[in-house]
């Protein structure tokens, strides 16, 4: 039996996560999970944004987006206050109308700091 390429995996590997990530932004996904499975997911997202800054070389300021893209529309089905309050990051979820990078960072951020404070209201 003929054994894959390694290469091939770690090549693709960036793709293939942005694509899972594309598939999880679809509203239709969104709406139709419970809010557990999103805050799981919200998780999950911001904790791979990790990866993404640690492998700079594999990612790129799109994929940024992509991730920033799926907290925002994790955030507003949550109804996190602290993002539904703000006009530009609802915009941006229900819109998909960014107004800079710096933004898209911003919802990340806001992303993490919510994770960290659930994560340790459920401890």
């Amino acid at each position: 039996m003929k054994q894959k390429d390694s290469r091939i995996n770690e090549q693709y590997w960036p793709l293939k996560f942005r694509y899972i990530e594309l598939l999880l932004i679809q509203d239709v996904i969104i709406s139709s999970s419970t809010d557990e499975d999103v805050q799981n997911l919200l998780e999950a997202s911001v904790e791979k944004t990790k990866l993404k800054t640690d492998k700079p070389a594999w990612f790129s300021k799109s994929d940024d987006l992509v991730s920033s893209f799926l907290v925002a529309k994790s955030m507003k089905k949550l109804k996190i206050n602290e993002f539904t309050s703000n006009e530009e990051y609802m915009d941006f979820a229900t819109k998909g109308k960014l107004k800079s990078y710096e933004q898209a960072l911003a919802i990340i951020e806001l992303g993490k700091k919510h994770a960290e404070t659930s994560k340790g209201q459920k401890n």
